[in-house]
């Protein structure tokens, strides 16, 4: 007795396995064999004679009907492959320009980390300069209220002096 399993024939119809950056290498697309072996093998496990001249005419009809839907089928398979392949073409193309995209937008945002590490560089200067000018701000005016106080007492032993000197001038012009 015959195997139950129809046997099937390679094509050159070739559909793609799978997607990793280009189409990898396909694989066949298992394509069944004609269909008289098929109703050879129907006989067969009914117990009709394949020698039947009715059916030996069926069988090569079928055959012909059978050849002629293998190829529209070989058509449409082929089609649709074509179909298939520009689809993932276009998908590949969009998931390169993502990709690019990604990486520019990468690029920028490792400029724009760069950028703020100086400008928190400079506020950390800046903040620094503030105090220590808030600092010298405090010193200055200590030392302007100390100048004040001291401009006040020399203005004081400055009329002194010239008070005494005259009376000096005075006493000398009197004793001479």
């Amino acid at each position: 007795m015959q195997d139950a399993k129809p046997k099937v024939r390679s094509t050159s119809l070739k559909a793609p396995t799978k997607l990793e950056g280009h189409l990898a290498t396909p694989r066949a697309v298992p394509v069944p064999a004609s269909s008289s072996n098929h109703e050879k093998l129907l006989a067969s496990l009914t117990g009709h004679n394949a020698k039947d001249e009715v059916q030996l005419d069926r069988m090569q009809g079928t055959k012909t009907m059978n050849d002629e839907s293998d190829s529209q089928e070989m058509t449409q398979l082929q089609l649709e492959a074509r179909q298939w392949k520009a689809t993932l073409e276009t998908d590949l193309d969009a998931a390169h320009e993502t990709e690019q995209r990604m990486e520019a937008i990468a690029q920028l945002m490792q400029l724009f980390s760069i950028k703020v590490q100086e400008q928190s560089e400079c506020m950390l200067s800046i903040q620094d300069n503030t105090v220590q000018v808030s600092a010298n701000v405090i010193s200055a005016n200590d030392e302007i209220a100390q100048a004040i106080a001291r401009g006040g007492r020399a203005s004081f032993y400055l009329i002194l002096f010239f008070i005494l000197a005259a009376f000096s001038l005075l006493f000398l012009d009197w004793m001479s």
